[in-house]
């Protein structure tokens, strides 16, 4: 188990009497509820929820650290007016497609599949890079600098979907999907930190499995730790799917899933970008989600991280074990 963070280390915002959070779907706040979030931080202006994100806009920004959530929502706040925790994209004008499916629940192969082939046949040919799924939304990313959204269909499979320009061109040097050398060999224990002295022992995978007890849900706590970071603490929001080539008979691409996480507000410490490839991101229970692939805006918004799923570090031939000094799986 993930040792308790101290109190006064607290990074969450919570209400007695509610939360902006109905069963894993963000809501707007009420007016009296509105009247206490605008009075969070000095010299705020306005607050609003954003998709599935508390935005604060402010005069001044106010002293770190800031929050990670408020009324059960990860909180954005900014300066500047322009700014939004990410883009939603455009909106499709066409149907409500595939209305016969409800992916809000969880994406299953058949659901996927079925996405993936209905927007095959309305895309032209490799433009589509990724999807990204977060409970009632679907982001659709695509590559070029136009889209004709009167034919793109506005819902599917029960799915709000944002169509977003490519963010990320290529994975081809992405270092959290490279096989390690058979000489290293990773470690259970995290790093100790000044927050803990005592380093979580990471056990296993989580979300390797199709099980629905073991699928990550939005707002899921996580952590991350790194010498390059100390421990940092975020939420999850949902997966990711990236198109790459396959050589596979009969099946022209294959995806890469990734976690797509919420984490504590790094933009003031833009040197350990570097550090941090490859950072493993775990559950409160010690069981390993994800290895960091990227963060910032690469990864959607200037406090996301992407990450590579547990899914593809047991099933895709990614070198990866958990082990003690005393106990090595490849001897």
């Amino acid at each position: 188990m993930i040792p308790a963070l101290p109190s006064q280390m607290s990074r969450h915002i919570i209400f007695d009497d509610w939360s902006l959070v109905d069963n894993g779907i963000a809501r707007d706040p009420t007016y009296e509820e509105g009247l206490r979030l605008i009075k969070l931080f000095p010299t705020q202006t306005s607050v609003f929820v954003h998709v599935f994100v508390l935005v604060c806009y402010v005069t001044h920004l106010p002293p770190k650290p800031w929050p990670i959530t408020v009324a059960g929502l990860p909180v954005f706040i900014s300066d500047n007016k322009d700014e939004l925790p990410f883009d939603f994209g455009k909106v499709g004008w066409g149907e409500h497609a595939l209305q016969q499916l409800d992916a809000r629940s969880g994406l299953t192969h058949e659901i996927i599949n079925s996405i993936f082939e209905h927007l095959a046949q309305i895309l032209e040919p490799g433009i589509l890079t990724a999807i990204t799924w977060s409970e009632e939304i679907l982001f659709v990313e695509y590559k070029g600098d136009v889209l004709n959204t009167k034919r793109l269909p506005r819902t599917i499979a029960s799915l709000r979907i944002g169509y977003v320009r490519a963010k990320i061109n290529s994975i081809e040097h992405d270092g959290a999907l490279k096989n390690v050398q058979p000489s290293i060999s990773y470690t259970n224990q995290t790093f100790q930190n000044s927050i803990n002295n005592q380093a979580p022992t990471l056990a296993s995978f989580r979300g390797a499995n199709a099980d629905e007890k073991d699928c990550l849900r939005r707002y899921d706590t996580l952590y991350m730790d790194s010498p390059h970071s100390g421990i940092l603490e975020g939420v999850y929001l949902g997966m990711r799917l990236d198109v790459i080539p396959s050589d596979e008979p009969g099946h022209p691409v294959r995806w890469v899933t990734s976690s797509w996480t919420w984490f504590e507000d790094l933009s003031s410490a833009p040197t350990i970008a570097d550090g941090l490839s490859g950072s493993i991101i775990w559950d409160s229970e010690g069981r390993v989600v994800s290895l960091l692939r990227f963060h910032g805006q690469a990864a959607g918004g200037r406090n996301c991280i992407l990450g590579a799923a547990a899914v593809e570090l047991r099933d895709f031939g990614i070198r990866w074990w958990l082990c003690s000094s005393a106990s090595d799986p490849r001897k």
